[in-house]
Formats: structure tokens, sequence, C-alpha cells
């Protein structure tokens, strides 16, 4: 693997510790973990005298914000690959067939037994991103965490291979998002509350728009202006003005004055 795509070299130590220790890998481990080495931040420590020491940043990889699809498998195909290697630690060979898995010492030519393949490896990571894919992205971290910790917590009494073997088939439920994130999925969105706009000159919302009406002082007011406060008029050609159309309501109370 090229140095500049290698998992935390922090991280990877710790898991190899645990899984030598209690036969499996019992440590909190989320996508803001996988970190290249490459890209690790290094903080310079003063230490007085003169002295000073750089030390790896282990938060660089926490920034706020939800990652991107790309950016989440980039990170799992990190994070197995370091996992892999950790794995190729050799173990005792299992009695029976369950678990027995046989590999090639590259330097001694014989067959050795391991605790986990590259293999196992990538069809756990295949089984997270193609759950991941069906969820917000938000939701891939808690479904990372279920899917490996099924895994792990398989891994106490099974090879690693089996492990993965038996959670992608019998436990379906654990390349699901976290319960957290389950219950927002789940939860009814409010209805979206629209304001009504205003009709233009006071209308009601849902009126017709009307077309402004015709103004002339020199044309005879409209009598339907005038007496009831509204022209249906369509093209009428009278004088629409409020304030004439009142003047001249003042002026014949009774009615329009009779043509000549």
């Amino acid at each position: 693997m090229p140095l500049n795509e290698q998992l935390d070299y922090a991280l990877v130590h710790q898991m190899s510790t645990l899984l030598i220790k209690n036969g499996t890998i019992n440590k909190r481990i989320g996508l803001k973990n996988m970190v290249k080495q490459s890209e690790k931040k290094k903080n310079n420590h003063k230490l007085g005298n003169g002295l000073s020491v750089n030390i790896d940043d282990a938060t660089a990889s926490e920034e706020e914000g939800s990652m991107k699809y790309n950016e989440i498998t980039c990170a799992l195909w990190t994070f197995f690959r370091g996992l892999a290697a950790v794995l190729t630690e050799e173990i005792v060979a299992p009695d029976g067939g369950e678990g027995k898995t046989l590999v090639t010492d590259p330097t001694s030519g014989l067959n050795v037994h391991v605790s986990g393949t590259l293999q196992a490896c990538l069809e756990l990571m295949f089984a997270i991103i193609k759950s991941v894919g069906k969820y917000p992205s938000r939701c891939a971290d808690g479904i990372f965490r279920n899917a490996f910790n099924q895994v792990m917590e398989l891994t106490v009494s099974h090879h690693f291979d089996e492990a993965v073997r038996r959670s992608i088939e019998y436990h379906p439920r654990a390349f699901l998002p976290a319960d957290e994130d389950m219950a927002m999925l789940d939860s009814p969105r409010k209805p979206r509350v629209e304001t009504p706009r205003k009709r233009p000159g006071g209308a009601p919302p849902g009126a017709p728009l009307q077309k402004k009406k015709h103004t002339d002082a020199n044309a005879a007011p409209c009598h339907g202006q005038v007496y009831h406060g509204v022209c249906k008029k369509e093209g009428c050609r009278f004088d629409h003005d409020v304030g004439r159309c009142a003047a001249f309501k003042a002026e014949h109370l009774n009615g329009p004055p009779a043509r000549a």
C-alpha cells in the first residue's frame, strides 16, 4: 500500500493491541477516525530549555459538517485496508472447519492461519457502502458503527471472516442507521404554511386580479363605480377616478341626471 494512503498509525497500533489482547477490537471507531497518516496535522509542543516535539493531532479530522458520499467511500477504503493489515496476525489453526482461513506466507511459502482476510474486509466494506447509499449521508457514521460493532461482537466467538458472513446474512439490522438517525427519518415533516399574497385594491385572497380601470377627467363618470363601488363592464371607457366618482354621487344622490 502506498505510504500516502496508509491509515493513521496510532489507530492501527490500537486495533492490533486490542485484537491480540482481547480477540476483538472493542474501540469506538467512526468515520472521523479514518484519517490517513499523511493527512494528520502535527503540532509543535514546547518542552522548555529550547526543546520541542512534534505530536500528531488526533483530532485533525474532527471537522464540523457531514461528509459527502465519495468522501465516505474513500474513508472506508482507507480504513478497511488498514484493518486487513491488522488482521494478518497469525493465529493457531482452529479445530474444525468453521472460520478456518489459510493464506500463503510470501516469505516461507507455507500456508498460515490469520485473524482475517482482505476479502472479508472488502465484503464488509461494500455491504456498508450499499447501505449508506440508501440513506442521507448524515446516517453513514451510525451505519458503520452498527455494522462494525456487530462483526466485532461475533468475532469474540467466531473467526473474523465468519463473523462478517453471519453479520451480512443474519443481521440486516446491523446495516441500518443509528436509532437517533432513524427517529429523525421517521418523524413526520411539518406542513409548509404559506402566507397568502395581498391582492391589489384590498381584494380577498383567491379573488381574481382586476385590471386597472380607465380614468379620464374629460369622460363622464362610470355609474357602476359611482353607485355600486365597482365596475364589472370589461373595457369600460368611462371615468373611474374614485374622487370624481364620489363628487358626482354627492351631487346626484338619487341617481344620474336624465340625459337630454
